[in-house]
C-alpha cells in the first residue's frame, strides 16, 4: 500500500508534538504547584509508598525504586539526582528531602554519596504538597506507563508553593529561569492578594532570596524583571570579608549555581596569566557551604584584589529572569509576579473547595445511613419481624425498603448492623453522631457558600506554614552605582636601585636609576636565569622596598629593566660565570606570564652574572675574567639562539677562572680587532 504525505507538514507536526512533550513532561514547571514532572512523580511515589517524614528513613535506592516502579520513565540515576538535589540546602531554598548520609558539599554539583550509602525520605514540608489528595482535592490524574496506577497531574500544594525554590530548565525553543524566594514573604504576599484582589504590585513584590545568600546588586532592574516575568538578569555577588590578621580574603555565600571548584579554577587561571594579581595562594575550607580563603601577596591592596576577583571570576555572577511556566499544566506562558500569585491562589481555592465538598458529601452520605438505622431501631420489633419472615437477605432488603420507604443503601446498612448495636445506648450514640455530623454539614455548607470563609481557611494554612518553616532572608540588597573606574593619572617617576633596595626618588642618586611611570612594570632577571616582574602600582613613593621580597626570587637579581623599553630593543644578551654568551630575541619571551619563567638553560654549576638589552648589532659587549683577561664582541658577532639554548663560549678560561664582570659599551666605541685570552687589561 502506498501513502502520499507532505514531508514538510509531517516534520513540522512531529517537531511541534515533540517540543510540547519536552515542555510539559520534562523541563517546564507547572505554575500551580511549582514542580516539574520528574520531582512531582518522585515525591508522589514516596507518599504512595510511605517514604515520608511520618515513617522511618529508608535507603535512597528504595525511593528511586519506588519512583521507577510506579511512574518515572527515565533512568534511575536521573531520578536519584532529582531526589538528592531536593535535599541540598545550597540547591533548594527550602529542601524537600531529608537524608542520613552525605548529600555533598558546595564544592561541586556531583559530590554526593551514591544512593546505596544514603538514607532518605521526604520531609515534613513536602507533606503539604499532598494535603487533601486522598479527598479528591485534585481531579487531574493520568495513567502510569503500564496503565496500572493513576498519577496526579498536579499536587494540591495548599500552604506551600514551590516557586520559592525557583527552577531552571531548557525545553525545545524555550527555557525557564525563575529565582528563589523567601517563604515568609511569599506566603504574606499570597495572603495580601487573597484579602485584596486589587492589591498593587508594590504591595505584593518579593525580592528574590537565594539559598546561598550573597548580595543582589541591581534591585531596581530585578524588581522590573519580576514584575514582568522577564527582563534583565539579577546581578549577584558573593560575600567577601578581609581578615587583616591572616592577610586573606574569605569568600562565602557564593552566587546561586556557582560552585567552589569553579571559583578556585578561575582564580588559578587569573594568577597564571598575571603573577602580579596579588594572590599568594588559595585554600578551600569548605565543609558544606562555601568557605574559600584567598591569601594575598605581601604588598597587595585587598580592595584592588577584591575588585579584580569580582571582574575575573564568578564571585560576581548573573541569574536570568524568565518566568516561563505551564498554565494549567499545558500551555507555556510568561507569568508576571502578580499573575503567578493569582494562578496559585486559584489552584488552592479549587483544591480546598473539592476537599471540603468531599467531606461534605461523605458526612451527608453517613447521615443518610444513620437516618435509616435510627428509623429501623425506633421500630425494632417490626424490623426484626420483617427480616425473620423474609426468605433471603435480598427479600428482607426489598421488604425493608417498602415498609420504611428507604433506599437500598439504608436497607443494606440495617441488615449489616450488629445485634449489639440495637441496645438503647447504641441508639443514643447514633443519634449523637447524626447531630454532630449535621453541625459539620451546616458548617461546610456555609463555607462552600461563602468565598471569604473558604479564604480564611487558606489564609490560616498559609500562615501556619510560614510560621512553622519560614526563616529570615539570606540574600541582602547592595545597591551599586555604576561609576567609571577611577583613572589613575600616569606620571613619570625615577626608580633607584641600590643593591637589593628599591625606592622611588625624585632625583637620580647613586646606584641604578630607571625612568618609568607609576603604572609601569619592571622586568627582573635572576642569577638562575629566571624572569620576575615588579608592578609599580604596588610601590609607594618615598617608601623603601626589598627587591627580593617584591619578586619573591630565591636567587640574586642581576638585571632590572623597564617593560615599556624592552620592545624598543632587539635582543637579550646573557653572560654567565662559566664564560657563556647567549643572544635571544626579546619577542620570544612572555612578560605577562607567571613569575619565575625560565629565560635560558644553565648547567648546575653555572649562573648568570649580567644581562643586557641590545638595540642593534653594533652594540658592544665586553667580558672580564678573574685573572684580568678580557674579550670584546659586537652584537653581530654573537650568534642568535632560542630561549631553550645555553649559548656559545665567549672566552677560554683557565683553571679556577670565572667571568667576574661584563659591560655593555655604547655603539660606535672604537675597538680594533677582537681581544682574546692573553691580552692583559
Amino acid at each position: 500500500m502506498e501513502y502520499k504525505v507532505n514531508i514538510q507538514e509531517s516534520l513540522e507536526a512531529a517537531f511541534l508534538e515533540y517540543g510540547a512533550s519536552v515542555a510539559q513532561e520534562r523541563s517546564i514547571a507547572d505554575i500551580r504547584d511549582g514542580l516539574k514532572i520528574g520531582l512531582r512523580q518522585g515525591l508522589y511515589s514516596q507518599f504512595y509508598n510511605k517514604l515520608t517524614s511520618k515513617y522511618k528513613f529508608q535507603k535512597a535506592q528504595k525511593s528511586v525504586a519506588a519512583a521507577m516502579s510506579l511512574c518515572y520513565v527515565h533512568g534511575d540515576s536521573s531520578m536519584y539526582k532529582n531526589f538528592i538535589r531536593a535535599a541540598k540546602p545550597w540547591s533548594f531554598r527550602y529542601p524537600l528531602e531529608e537524608t542520613q548520609g552525605s548529600c555533598g558539599t558546595q564544592c561541586g554539583p556531583d559530590t554526593e554519596s551514591a544512593a546505596r550509602y544514603v538514607e532518605m525520605r521526604s520531609n515534613e514540608l513536602a507533606d503539604y504538597f499532598f494535603a487533601g489528595i486522598k479527598k479528591n482535592a485534585v481531579d487531574e490524574w493520568y495513567d502510569n506507563y503500564d496503565d496500572t496506577e493513576k498519577i496526579p497531574a498536579v499536587l494540591p500544594s495548599i500552604g506551600f508553593w514551590n516557586i520559592i525554590n525557583g527552577c531552571t530548565g531548557i525545553a525545545v525553543g524555550m527555557a525557564t529561569s525563575c529565582p528563589q524566594f523567601n517563604l515568609k514573604e511569599v506566603n504574606a504576599a499570597i495572603i495580601r492578594l487573597i484579602k485584596n484582589p486589587n492589591a498593587s504590585f508594590n504591595e505584593l513584590y518579593c525580592v528574590p532570596d537565594f539559598c546561598c545568600g550573597g548580595y543582589i546588586l541591581n534591585p531596581a532592574e530585578t524588581r522590573a524583571s519580576i514584575e514582568a516575568g522577564q527582563g534583565k538578569s539579577i546581578r549577584l555577588r558573593a560575600k567577601i570579608e578581609y581578615n587583616s590578621k591572616e592577610n586573606c580574603l574569605i569568600a562565602t555565600e557564593l552566587p546561586y549555581g556557582v560552585f567552589v571548584d569553579t571559583i578556585i579554577g578561575q582564580i588559578a587561571k587569573a594568577v597564571e596569566e598575571n603573577e602580579d594579581y596579588g594572590i599568594d595562594r588559595v585554600i578551600d575550607h569548605t565543609k558544606q557551604f562555601a568557605d574559600i580563603r584567598i591569601y594575598l601577596s605581601k604588598n597587595a591592596n585587598p580592595a584592588i584584589v577584591e575588585k579584580r576577583l569580582y571582574k575575573d571570576t564568578s564571585l560576581e555572577s548573573f541569574f536570568a529572569v524568565h518566568m516561563l511556566m505551564l498554565d494549567h499544566g499545558r500551555f507555556p506562558r510568561i507569568f508576571g509576579w502578580k499573575d503567578a500569585l493569582q494562578a496559585y491562589i486559584d489552584h488552592i481555592r479549587e483544591c480546598k473547595r473539592r476537599e471540603l465538598e468531599y467531606d461534605f458529601n461523605k458526612l451527608k452520605a453517613r447521615n443518610h445511613i444513620l437516618d435509616g438505622l435510627l428509623t429501623a431501631i425506633a421500630d425494632i420489633d417490626e424490623t426484626i419481624h420483617i427480616i425473620k419472615s423474609s426468605a433471603s437477605s435480598a427479600a428482607a432488603k426489598a421488604a425493608l425498603m417498602r415498609h420504611y420507604d428507604i433506599d437500598e443503601d439504608q436497607a443494606k446498612a440495617i441488615l449489616d448492623i450488629k445485634l449489639a448495636r440495637l441496645a438503647h445506648l447504641e441508639a443514643l450514640e447514633l443519634e449523637s453522631e447524626r447531630k454532630q455530623n449535621q453541625l459539620e454539614i451546616d458548617r461546610l455548607s456555609d463555607i462552600l457558600s461563602h468565598q471569604d470563609k473558604l479564604d480564611e481557611i487558606l489564609i490560616s494554612i498559609l500562615q501556619e506554614v510560614a510560621d512553622k518553616f519560614g526563616d529570615e532572608r539570606r540574600t541582602k540588597i547592595l545597591t551599586i552605582t555604576e561609576e567609571p573606574e577611577e583613572e589613575i593619572e600616569e606620571k613619570e617617576i625615577n626608580v633607584n636601585i641600590a643593591g637589593d633596595k628599591l625606592r622611588i626618588n625624585p632625583k637620580k642618586v647613586a646606584g641604578q636609576n630607571i625612568s618609568t611611570t607609576n603604572l609601569g612594570t619592571l622586568v627582573c632577571v635572576s642569577s638562575a636565569g629566571l624572569l620576575y616582574k615588579i608592578s609599580m602600582r604596588d610601590v609607594e613613593e618615598g617608601k623603601t622596598y626589598s627587591v627580593s621580597q617584591l619578586t619573591k626570587a630565591a636567587d640574586t637579581i642581576v638585571g632590572i629593566y623597564d617593560l615599556s623599553n624592552i620592545n624598543l630593543n632587539k635582543y637579550w644578551v646573557f653572560i654567565t660565570k662559566n664564560g657563556l654568551l647567549k643572544k635571544s630575541p626579546v619577542k620570544e619571551y612572555n612578560y605577562v606570564g607567571r613569575q619565575g619563567t625560565k629565560m635560558l638553560k644553565l648547567k648546575d654549576d653555572d649562573a648568570v652574572i649580567a644581562v643586557y638589552l641590545l638595540s642593534g648589532d653594533k652594540d658592544m659587549i665586553s667580558v672580564h675574567t678573574s685573572d684580568k683577561f678580557y674579550a670584546h664582541y659586537s652584537g653581530q658577532e654573537i650568534p642568535e639562539s632560542g630561549k631553550a639554548a645555553m649559548g656559545v663560549k665567549a672566552i677560554n678560561l683557565g683553571a679556577n677562572q670565572t667571568i667576574i664582570k661584563a659591560q655593555l659599551n655604547p655603539t660606535g666605541l672604537k675597538i680594533t680587532g677582537r681581544a682574546v685570552k692573553g691580552v692583559k687589561e
